[in-house]
This record gives structure tokens, C-alpha cells and sequence, in this order.
């Protein structure tokens, strides 16, 4: 059986006082909030007023380096820019809200972390949303590919998974060839491979589907990518 969440509540009656017991069931949800933890995206739900309600790992250690946002009980916060983070966090529950983009300060010479502030559809045809999702990037981290992680997530043999981090990080096929010191048919074949493999069927749909999962992360100290 799944994880339940119990709730009692007493409720007044005339022969006494009755106990309501409210049972959901919140495996479903937990389930959500682990694969948001396996995005490499930093990204906070919060509500207008700037309460957070989810967090994922990635944004959690986004935060406790960046010095531009914090969560201090519970509570979203900016030491820098306050004002706008709050203004973007309101306007983005508004009815036809779109999305917004703040540069937010740090201290010393480092460059500002971007922050993109959007709606969070909820209600769904065109209701306004209670809540909003910051996703956060570092620009002074460098982003790269696990080579092993494509190899065990997707299959890919070692020279499989070269092309396709050497794709995702912007090269052209005949710059992987170059790279890799094979010819430009080794390369088209590889990646025919990748396709089948990661059920894709074109470059940037496999570029994106790489983007967006585990293998491409952030190349901090201790990592293995910084290894």
C-alpha cells in the first residue's frame, strides 16, 4: 500500500464530540517530488507571497552556495534584490501572467544568478495560478555530461556516449569527428545508435532529452565530472 497522510479533527456534537479521521493517500506525491529531485534544473515552487512549498536538491545546493537567494523558515528570501523577486513572485499568480527574468546580485565580483519566474498552472484553462516555479542557473558553473551515466541510463557504449556528450555540448558532426579522430560515417552511425537507444529520432530531441535529465549537471568540487 502506498504512504497515507492521516488527518484527525474534532468536531462538536450534540451527544459529544465526534472524531474525523481524513486519510490521502500521498505516495503519488512523493513519487513526483523524487524524480523533481533527479532534475539537474534548480527549481523552487513558491507562493505569491513568497512561502516555499517544494525545493529540489539541485536548488538546495544552488542556494547554500550563491549567496543571491535564500529560505530562511520557510520563506523565500533576497538579500540584494528583494523588491523585484517579490514583484515577479506576485505578478506571476496574476491572471495571463507570463514569465519573467531577474538578474539577482551577489556579493564581490561574481557574476548574477539568473532566476526565471513563471506561472504554475494549476487550475489549467487560463485561471490564474496560486503558485509559481523559480528556476535558478549559475552562470560561473560550467555545465557538462556524465559519460557514465549516458552508458548506464541509455545503453550506450563508451564511443556512443563520446558523440553524444560531444553533441550536447554544442559541437557539430564533423567537430566530434575531429574530436574524436573518427570518420564522419563512424560518427552518423554512433549516433543512429543513440537514437534507438534513447528512443529519439532527431539531434535535438536528443539534445534536449540529455539536458534535462541526471547526466548533465554541474561540474562543482569533489564531482566527478571535476574529478
Amino acid at each position: 500500500m502506498d504512504d497515507v497522510e492521516l488527518r484527525l479533527s474534532r468536531v462538536p456534537n450534540r451527544g459529544g464530540t465526534l472524531i474525523l479521521a481524513l486519510v490521502r493517500d500521498v505516495g503519488e506525491q512523493r513519487r513526483a517530488e523524487e524524480t523533481l529531485n533527479l532534475l539537474t534544473s534548480a527549481m523552487i515552487v513558491v507562493s505569491p507571497e513568497g512561502r516555499v512549498l517544494f525545493s529540489n536538491r539541485s536548488a538546495e545546493a544552488l542556494l547554500a552556495r550563491c549567496g543571491s537567494l535564500a529560505i530562511e523558515n520557510g520563506k523565500l528570501t533576497a538579500p540584494y534584490d528583494s523588491e523585484a523577486v517579490y514583484a515577479a513572485l506576485a505578478a506571476a499568480c496574476r491572471p495571463g501572467a507570463k514569465p519573467s527574468v531577474l538578474r539577482l546580485r551577489r556579493a564581490g565580483a561574481m557574476t548574477p544568478l539568473t532566476a526565471l519566474v513563471t506561472p504554475l498552472d494549476e487550475g489549467g484553462q487560463g485561471k490564474p495560478s496560486r503558485n509559481c516555479v523559480v528556476f535558478l542557473r549559475d552562470p560561473d558553473v560550467r555545465m557538462s555530461v556524465s559519460e557514465p551515466l549516458l552508458r548506464d541510463m541509455y545503453g550506450l557504449t563508451p564511443a556512443e556516449a563520446r558523440v553524444v556528450a560531444s553533441l550536447v555540448s554544442g559541437r557539430s558532426l564533423q567537430e566530434v569527428a575531429l574530436e574524436l579522430e573518427i570518420s564522419l560515417n563512424t560518427v552518423r552511425n554512433h549516433l543512429k545508435q543513440a537514437y534507438r537507444k534513447t528512443h529519439t529520432g532527431r539531434q535535438s530531441e536528443l539534445v534536449s532529452l540529455v539536458l534535462s535529465g541526471p547526466a548533465f549537471s554541474a561540474d562543482l568540487p569533489g564531482s566527478p565530472q571535476a574529478a
